[in-house]
């Protein structure tokens, strides 16, 4: 497929721009729209539009954009991760390149490795509302790894760039400060869900028992998620941008030539709370 083959340069070209790849993308399944003539083709299109896509916002990093099934935009961005503690190198990960590579089904593969610390392999497995992702990381220094904890973000816009997911932020103006309060406010604020001893619950302060963070939408039927097989150390809302953390350890300590994997998934569920508790479960 076209979408495919883009996506595989911008691997070994990373001065492609994000917009070069999304109107590819877009534009890709708008004109096999146009020009169906037979029914292969229009078994195409719904083999297409049924996948989820994937790339990155200006060159393959940590940093993806998401199009879930059935979407004509954009459906959110994530940083898988944004921090990992005690990176010898940027103090943004995901803004690090990967050598993306594509597998079977839609899915991708991408390593990263940091002279004296680690390497790094991400997967992202395309689900029906969803994305698989794991993380593993193995010890190439010539000591034990300290506590090693990742902040995942999960971000409804483009960071006040080109998109926004209208499903959370209906009123956008593509501002990130405006969207950013929007989402805080409007949003986050009245529909924030962690899970404690007694089951789900909006108290930012409770004490929980499960990795995962839910925030509803307004119309109080789109669920955005992620969750993780590890404990978190803490969540937190961001403000400044319209976005989501959660703070997994990947491993007190990791000795020379060990791995360490995490897994997890991030993704919009159209159910309600109760769906995305049993994905959870299905994590542990």
């Amino acid at each position: 497929m076209f979408l495919v083959d883009l996506a595989e340069r911008v691997v070994f070209e990373p001065s492609l721009l994000l917009r070069h790849i999304a109107i590819a993308a877009l534009t890709c399944v708008s004109c096999m729209g146009a020009e169906k003539q037979t029914q292969n083709s229009a078994t195409q299109i719904e083999e297409e539009m049924a996948k989820i896509s994937f790339w990155s916002p200006s060159r393959p990093c940590a940093d993806v954009i998401v199009t879930l099934p059935n979407q004509n935009a954009p459906s959110f961005r994530a940083l898988v991760p944004e921090f990992v503690t005690d990176l010898p190198h940027s103090r943004y990960f995901h803004t690090n390149l990967v050598d993306w590579k594509q597998q079977e089904e839609g899915s991708w593969l991408g390593r990263i490795e940091f002279k004296n610390f680690g390497r790094m392999v991400i997967s992202l497995v395309p689900r029906e509302y969803y994305v698989e992702i794991t993380w593993t990381l193995e010890n190439l220094s010539t000591k034990p790894l300290k506590k090693t904890v990742l902040d995942f973000c999960f971000n409804a816009n483009n960071g006040g760039g080109s998109w926004a997911n209208q499903e959370f932020l209906p009123s956008s103006r593509m501002n990130r400060k405006e969207d950013g309060e929007y989402w805080h406010d409007q949003v986050a604020r009245k529909g924030t869900y962690v899970h404690g001893a007694g089951g789900w619950s909006q108290d930012s302060n409770a004490e929980i028992d499960a990795s995962v963070l839910v925030i509803v939408n307004e119309a109080k039927d789109r669920y955005a998620f992620q969750m993780w097989n590890r404990p978190v150390i803490g969540h937190w809302i961001n403000r400044a941008n319209a976005c989501m953390h959660l703070k997994p350890v990947l491993c007190e300590s990791l000795g020379v030539g060990e791995k360490a994997e995490i897994r997890g998934r991030m993704g919009i569920s159209p159910e309600g709370l109760e769906q995305v508790w049993h994905l959870y479960q299905g994590l542990e």
